[in-house]
């Protein structure tokens, strides 16, 4: 017998790392390389089974990670380095919390003889763990290098529980750099996406009697209802009319005669809804965007379908009956239960198409030229394009509402309304869809992450970034000149020349000063064999309207 053969394997934490991050299903990481992350970097390379993309900042690499899961790609990790490092990542992982993204965000530690003593340590912090905790499902630490990959293996089923969102894991240097035989947790079945919540048959049964008593019911959906398209598609057949929150958009076409999209706090609409007899809200939050602060009249009674029994109470909407289970499976339970037992009103399709083409014939004339502007960059653009927005003045109006929207995992953007995300988020849409990408930003969103578009050309990403230069925060200049009296402060923030900087990092570049050129402009950018920007000069396509958004003109005390 052969000693040599017959002794066991060795390996390190940062190995145990790499491999139980591999059998979980990972197949890209985002992140930077530092001494605090450098054993599990080494052997994620040396093993060569994941992908790692080497971001220009944490806070990309987590936003990265978020829209790659959002657009289909799966289950991404986030790696970052301890202290500073993970707290770069912090903004992106609030936002992958709010949207319900599943990502692995694994970090480095200070040695675990030294976490909390405040001893001075590279990269160490006050408690590393209790801010990631605001940010995270949860956060776990392996005490030992034995203990990694059953931790890992549990980190991935919370992430991928719904209610998903990341899930941070601390793996302490020392650790990291450990020695030990095989774990023989790395051979466990694997954590797999859990059962589906069933809802109650008996509670099914009695919103069914409700629903099939209405005649103009409406069903509202989120992101929390985005996998249930079967289902509202069943319901849409049967008469329902439906809604979206702005992050549930495309659950139903938005070109089906019966969805009213994201257009649903216009007063031609709450018109309408004075006219329906219900509303089933599935999988959302009601959020404040969507419901101006929860003061639009939604139609009565309210129903709730959410995995989450705390949805119940969770806004300032009282529900009658609440049907906590898997959205998908309550929706098509109700539409095996109304076959044959709900019957329209003959009139409600046309209500519900006519206050719709009010709403968006009023919204457009809001925005003035911009309306056109939406059109033809929706023209040009394929129809599976995944549509990746930041926080700017024309994704608040326009590009949340009017852009049509076909499929759910085309419709990513920064939920909890935060800048800067677009950039990485185009990115790490166009690596987990594989299909191109047209990014929305603003000139200061598109600064704030602006070393992202180097890795974008480094991976050769197929994404447009479309940039509307305003040399500054025009959704902050609108708000002052209707609150503050006109007084502007502190948004005059221009950014580089755009045109020397795509230059600089290696990408195509187009000045658009003329809205009848935007089509053509559009289908060469997305020609290209990289990425692409399209800088648009607002001052020559004309400024946003003063009137957006709608917000009180008193003077705020």
């Amino acid at each position: 017998m052969n000693a040599k053969h017959d002794a066991p394997i060795t390996m390190t934490g940062g190995a145990v790392v790499a491999e139980a991050l591999e059998r979980a299903g990972i197949r890209l990481a985002f992140g930077l390389v530092s001494v605090h992350n450098m054993p599990i970097l080494e052997a994620v390379h040396r093993r060569g089974r994941i992908r790692f993309v080497p971001t220009r900042n944490e806070a990309g690499a987590a936003a990265m990670a978020d829209a790659f899961a959002r657009a289909g790609g799966g289950l991404a990790a986030v790696i970052s380095s301890t202290g500073p490092g993970a707290a770069n990542a912090v903004g992106s992982l609030m936002e992958a919390l709010n949207a319900g993204s599943p990502i692995l965000h694994v970090t480095g530690q200070v040695p675990a003889a030294l976490i909390g003593r405040g001893g001075g340590s590279v990269h160490d912090t006050k408690d590393q763990a209790r801010f990631l905790e605001a940010v995270s499902k949860a956060v776990f630490r392996p005490a030992s290098v034995h203990a990694i990959a059953g931790t890992i293996a549990q980190a991935v089923q919370l992430a991928l529980t719904p209610p998903c969102g990341p899930v941070s894991i601390e793996v302490p240097i020392d650790v990291q750099k450990a020695n030990c035989a095989r774990p023989a947790t790395l051979d466990l079945p694997q954590p797999q996406p859990p059962t589906p919540l069933a809802p109650s048959g008996d509670v099914l049964d009695r919103l069914a009697a409700r629903l099939a008593g209405c005649r103009r019911a409406m069903l509202w959906t989120g992101a929390g209802a985005t996998h249930a398209r079967g289902a509202t598609k069943r319901l849409a057949a049967l008469g329902f009319g439906m809604a979206t929150s702005m992050h549930g958009r495309g659950t139903l076409p938005e070109d089906h005669p019966l969805t009213l999209g994201a257009f649903n706090v216009q007063s031609d609409i709450v018109a309408f809804y004075r006219t329906c007899d219900a509303m089933l809200v599935a999988g959302s939050r009601l959020r404040g965007h969507e419901t101006s602060d929860f003061t639009v009249q939604l139609p009565q009674p309210l129903y709730q379908i959410d995995v989450d029994a705390a949805a119940d109470g969770r806004t300032g909407y009282a529900v009658e009956m609440l049907v906590q289970g898997d959205a998908a499976l309550a929706l098509d339970g109700l539409a095996d239960r109304l076959q044959g037992r709900y019957r329209p009103d003959p009139a409600f399709a046309g209500d519900l198409a006519a206050a719709k083409r009010k709403a968006v014939a009023t919204f457009r004339g809001v925005i003035g030229h911009y309306a056109e502007f939406c059109d033809r960059l929706r023209a040009a653009a394929p129809r599976d394009t995944l549509w990746v927005r930041d926080i700017t003045i024309s994704n608040s109006s326009w590009g949340n509402k009017l852009y049509p929207v076909y499929d759910p995992r085309d419709n990513i953007y920064a939920v909890g309304a935060a800048i800067g995300l677009g950039l990485p988020m185009a990115i790490g849409a166009a690596l987990g869809a594989q299909r191109a990408v047209i990014c929305l930003s603003g000139d200061g969103g598109f600064s704030l992450n602006i070393a992202e578009a180097l890795t974008a050309v480094e991976q050769r990403v197929k994404a447009v970034f479309v940039v509307m230069n305003d040399g500054g925060y025009g959704i902050i200049r609108n708000i002052q000149h209707a609150r503050c009296d006109g007084y502007q402060f502190y948004t005059e923030v221009p950014g580089p020349d755009l045109g020397l900087f795509a230059r600089a990092v290696g990408m195509p570049h187009w000045r658009l000063d003329r809205l009848a050129a935007l089509g053509d402009v559009i289908g060469e950018a997305l020609s290209a064999q990289g990425p692409a920007l399209v800088e648009v000069d607002v001052a020559a396509i004309g400024p946003f309207p003063k009137s957006f958004p709608p917000v009180a003109a008193a003077r705020p005390r």
